[in-house]
């Protein structure tokens, strides 16, 4: 087919043409009146959406250069054990600057004249074709025809030398489809945004837009935004109440002054087998299966677990390298998880029976692991390719949050766990530096916690960790048990929405049983959680039907610790036992 000239087509080009050059020249006269040291940055973006393709965001950059006449830019690397995502970055461009490759894919030298304000242009892909089916998926930057949401680290290129830059000019102007809403860490509604902070805290924000169901609500400390998708067995009002609670704790709890705190919600799949969520700077993420209940237990969990980590992340720590990250998951990930369970119960999204329960439920995960001996050097050599090793650190985490607490509450000070992680929390908020071992080990000791660097030293090297037997306060008791994690050995959720029995593992007691992938599924009895019953599960084979029993358990029994409630106590002493979870 022959190729026909538009006129028209011709003259909108030429006029956007114009209009890019009249738009960076003016930019250039406007910065170069300014100090020409002094550091900024500018991130335009442009949002396009394809019936045929994947969506994709068109971003402009603008910033000074280095001094010397050089400098390196950086593009998205790695989140969470996604490698490469510098591969989704098209069409990169740069004016008032030569662009040179490296060695390293993932960075570029630029040269120019010294103090440059250097321009670039590149676009922003989604990493797979079609909609959001996988919780990974959910970490990396979506592109949909409807919406988009990204975390920072996953489409932002910058300067590397504004690194180390602490109060960096930032602005955001945003061009998206009309009726759309924008969102990020740093506000909403806005088109045009000015923020004064460090990149770390850019790259870890999170930014949405699109057909959002956006809500705001006003606490004592300022405005929360709930960005909703989907569709619910939970009515948005329900779900913006409980995350506003949620939200407000975590205020409360590190008296947190930021004048607004967003938090997303994704669906991904049907049914509720699969979820999680990100921290990031005033912001998470959540993605949950539609059929997903809001006041299931694991759900409440992961909603706590995400928001404390906009207090209590990776950021906190001095990192040089990407990998040493995971040397302190057991506070960032471990603690987050003890809080998550504390700041639920104290609202009583948890009840007291249920608290304990889930810590024995760690207690049975960590000694049951095959893992649980590995050196620190050996999770984070395997760390995102083994879960047993991923899993490894929270629940090394929380044993020792519950262990340190234990002990400073011990000293008869009327001070916990709360006033150390509130008193580091401030120290690098203060300070504006990084938490190292030793200024954790110092600032410890002043709550009469005086074997810190002994403790971690003990998890480094595979030592195994013994809980605190007073960790639950004067109302509960240890015992030790023979117990194993309890396992069903196949899909229940596929089983009953196919009325086939599916992905039996071989090496469950329920295959060892008879049970097999294609019966006829007719009814399950079980008691959730409880290896000494026996799960019942009614099937058809070849015309027959039959119930075949088993415990639901894998591996082998071992004696583990296990916290019980004193029922006398209890039912004489409930403020006595209560008294011991209390913020201080």
């Amino acid at each position: 087919m022959p190729f026909e000239y538009s006129w028209a087509g011709i003259l909108r080009r030429v006029c956007r043409t114009i209009i890019v050059f009249i738009g960076i020249a003016f930019s250039m006269q406007i910065y170069a009146n300014a100090d020409k040291s002094s550091k900024f940055i500018k991130y335009s973006f442009s949002y396009k959406t394809s019936h045929e393709k994947n969506s994709f965001l068109n971003i402009s950059l603008s910033f000074r250069g280095d001094t010397s006449g050089e400098t390196k830019i950086e593009l998205p690397s790695q989140i969470a054990g996604i490698s490469d995502l510098y591969k989704n970055i098209k069409n990169l461009r740069v004016t008032n600057a030569s662009l040179e490759k490296t060695r390293d894919p993932k960075i570029f030298l630029l040269h120019h004249a010294p103090n440059n304000i250097i321009f670039i242009t590149y676009q922003v892909k989604q990493g797979w074709h079609g909609s959001v089916t996988d919780p990974q998926q959910s970490l990396v930057p979506i592109f949909q025809k409807s919406y988009f949401q990204f975390p920072g680290e996953g489409v932002f290129i910058y300067p590397e030398s504004y690194k180390n830059q602490k109060s960096l000019p930032v602005t955001f102007e945003w061009d998206v489809p009309a009726k759309w809403i924008i969102s990020n860490s740093y506000g909403a509604h806005i088109t045009s945004q000015s923020v004064t902070t460090d990149l770390g805290n850019i790259l870890r924000g999170l930014y949405v837009g699109g057909d959002f169901r956006l809500y705001d609500t006003s606490d004592n400390k300022g405005l929360i935004w709930i960005a909703m998708q989907g569709k619910w067995n939970f009515s948005d009002e329900e779900f913006n109440h409980l995350m506003v609670k949620i939200i407000s704790n975590g205020r409360s709890f590190w008296n947190d002054d930021s004048p607004h705190y967003l938090a997303s919600l994704l669906q991904i799949g049907s049914s509720c087998k699969t979820g999680g969520g990100s921290g990031h700077t005033n912001a998470f993420s959540a993605f949950f299966n539609m059929d997903c209940t809001l006041m299931n237990n694991n759900i409440l969990h992961i909603l706590s677990h995400e928001t404390f980590h906009n207090w209590n992340g990776s950021e906190l720590f001095d990192v040089s390298d990407k990998k040493r990250e995971v040397y302190f998951y057991w506070f960032t990930e471990g603690f987050t998880d003890y809080y998550a369970s504390l700041l639920n119960f104290r609202s009583d999204l948890l009840n007291f029976e249920g608290y304990i329960k889930r810590y024995n439920r760690v207690l049975v995960d960590y000694y049951s692991s095959s893992v649980n001996t590995a050196t620190i050097e050996q999770v984070a050599d395997n760390f995102w390719k083994d879960f047993n090793m991923e899993r490894l650190v929270y629940l090394q985490g929380e044993i020792l949050a519950h262990n340190w607490n234990t002990q400073i509450k011990n000293a008869e000070k009327q001070q916990s766990l709360d006033n150390l992680m509130r008193s580091l929390f401030n120290v690098v908020k203060i300070e504006k530096s990084k938490l190292t071992l030793d200024k954790l080990n110092l600032i410890a000791e002043q709550y009469d916690k005086n074997d810190v660097l002994q403790d971690i030293n003990s998890l480094y090297s595979g030592k195994l960790l013994i809980p605190n037997k007073n960790s639950l306060g004067p109302c509960v008791y240890q015992s030790n048990m023979m117990l194993a994690p309890y396992s069903r050995g196949f899909d229940l959720d596929t089983s009953k929405e196919t009325g086939k029995i599916s992905s039996v593992k071989q090496d469950s007691r329920a295959f060892a049983a008879g049970l097999r992938d294609g019966q006829q599924f007719i009814m399950i009895e079980e008691q959730l959680d409880d290896i000494s019953q026996t799960t019942n599960i009614t099937i058809k084979d070849i015309g027959i039907i039959k119930v075949i029993k088993y415990y639901p358990y894998k591996g082998e029994l071992k004696s583990i610790p296990q916290f019980i409630l004193d029922q006398s106590m209890w039912e004489t002493q409930k403020e006595r036992c209560l008294a011991w979870f209390q913020a201080t």
